[in-house]
């Protein structure tokens, strides 16, 4: 689901995304809508995919 999050209002949960299968390490940009602001995540630890059964 893709929605603006409202001005000084905070959600936690999973985010999902694409990315490479052999990515181990991660950061992620973030800039909001109408706002200058940029929020940097670093050291992002991206888990071993799951085998298949």
């Amino acid at each position: 689901m893709n929605y603006v999050l409202k001005a000084g209002k905070e959600e936690t949960g999973k985010g999902y995304y694409v990315v490479p299968s052999d990515l181990e390490e991660a950061e992620l940009f973030y800039q909001p809508i109408n706002s200058k602001e940029n929020i940097k995540w670093t050291g992002i630890e991206v888990p071993a995919k799951a085998e298949s059964k």
